[in-house]
């Protein structure tokens, strides 16, 4: 018996107990306080989280969220942009921004000492920006270069290529955070302060904080710095179609000078906070999310040795999105490899998993949950899911609660609904199509 199943064995499902306490305020103009107290060490984790990620992107301009949250710490109207970073870094601090599809945020890990000078330096950044013609050309140009040099690497012209084809036209996820070379060039700085003047609003954002904090002063502050802010109505996402795949569909994308096939298969998934998501999460554990203990790992990988990296996964978002079934395999072994794939989800879908499996992912969980919510960027990752997803304060107990009463009945239910006849498959591999069995798929071979 290897050390993982060891460890798996000695954890009592009945004793686990997961405590999360999550501390919220609110001011007046709908912005929201959300805080973890832990005083192990004299340092906070500060976020501030605006609901206006890349999938608010107006279509063309694609990339426009993640300049917004980029040009913010461009320069304000009192610091230029290494101003702002070397004030941080003077008080032992850093200082990072990030656009995911549902939100961008901006973060600072600071010595509690210091938290009081670092809100105020956030709401300079939030609402004095300089957003100066000449910072967005050189941040455009920073990002045009990243994405040219991205579009060397298989496992990104993979990513890129699979969202475009699975979701709809116009769908929220259907293209990158960081844009397209063409919408890009299309952005100018009226784009900036539109987007800006849009969406960043105190109804739209919420701070986080993690860490050696003061509940009731942190509160204080915050309403002495933010309470003059308006709030404004926020536009809705308007979405008409959601992802739904009506054929079998194989796209290859010829890429020269790679030995291996990089290769995803996809169905659609539901929203984060649909009510099928944990029993969907424990699923994909025992078929492909469970790395060497999956089924997916125990085959392709150990068995049949014919990948290093084989799993599966599906991403958690607001919107509905993927279920993913993701390997790189050597060219040769690229048909047999998706056959085996292919006949893995069928028994999946026809057979169902095991008890001794389920109880294998359960303590998995049970011993997992605790250790990855440690770190105090952990401790911000789980709060900001709560929020985003309005998944409610108790989840995390409501998950081992869920997990805990799990029956195979209701996996194998669940398996019969979302493993579809119909998938997406997309290939980068510097493989020929004849050289490709032929299957009763539609296929779409693209040269680059």
């Amino acid at each position: 018996m290897n050390i993982f199943l060891t460890f798996l064995l000695l954890i009592n499902l009945k004793e686990v107990e997961i405590k999360f306490p999550i501390t919220a305020d609110s001011l007046e103009n709908g912005l929201k306080i959300y805080g973890y107290i832990d005083n192990k060490l004299p340092m906070v984790r500060l976020r501030v989280v605006i609901k206006a990620g890349s999938s608010y992107d107006p279509v063309g301009k694609e990339g426009l969220a993640n300049l917004v949250i980029n040009m913010l710490l461009r320069g304000t109207k009192y610091r230029s942009y290494e101003e702002i970073y070397n004030f941080v870094e003077n008080f032992g601090g850093r200082l990072e921004s990030q656009c995911d599809y549902d939100f961008s945020q901006i973060e600072i890990v600071t010595l509690s000492q210091y938290l009081d000078t670092m809100l105020f330096l956030i709401r300079e950044i939030l609402t004095m920006p300089k957003f100066a013609n000449e910072d967005l050309i050189k941040l455009k140009t920073e990002i045009l270069g990243r994405i040219k040099t991205s579009e060397n690497f298989p496992s990104y012209l993979l990513t890129k290529e699979f969202i475009k084809n699975f979701y709809p036209k116009d769908y929220p996820y259907r293209h990158l955070p960081e844009g397209e070379i063409n919408s890009l060039e299309k952005i100018e700085i009226s784009d900036i302060k539109n987007f800006y003047e849009t969406y960043y609003h105190p109804n739209n954002y919420f701070f986080i904080l993690v860490g050696d904090f003061a509940k009731e002063k942190v509160k204080d502050k915050i309403d002495k710095l933010f309470s003059n802010l308006e709030k404004k109505e926020i536009p809705k996402l308007n979405i008409e179609s959601f992802p739904k795949i009506e054929k079998r569909k194989m796209i290859i994308v010829k890429k020269r000078n790679i030995n291996q096939s990089y290769i995803l298969l996809g169905f659609e998934a539901p929203s984060g906070n649909h009510p099928d998501v944990i029993p969907l999460r424990v699923m994909n554990f025992i078929f492909g999310g469970g790395a060497l203990n999956s089924r997916l790992g125990k085959l392709i990988r150990e068995k049949e040795g014919l990948a290093y990296d084989v799993g599966s996964y599906f991403t958690r978002r607001v919107y509905p999105s993927q279920f993913i079934c993701d390997m790189q395999t050597e060219i040769k072994n690229t048909d047999y490899a998706i056959d085996l794939i292919l006949e893995e989800l069928k028994n999946l879908k026809e057979k169902g998993i095991k008890r001794d499996e389920l109880e294998q992912a359960k303590r998995f969980y049970f011993g997992n949950i605790p250790i990855s919510i440690d770190s105090y960027s952990d401790k911000a990752n789980i709060i900001r899911e709560i929020i985003l997803l309005d998944l409610g304060f108790d989840y995390l107990s409501h998950l081992l609660s869920e997990i805990k009463d799990l029956t195979c009945e209701k996996i194998n239910k669940i398996a019969k609904e979302y493993i579809k006849d119909n998938f997406l498959l997309v290939i980068v591999s510097n493989i020929e199509k004849e050289n490709l069995k032929v299957r009763d798929w539609e296929v779409e071979f693209i040269e680059r």
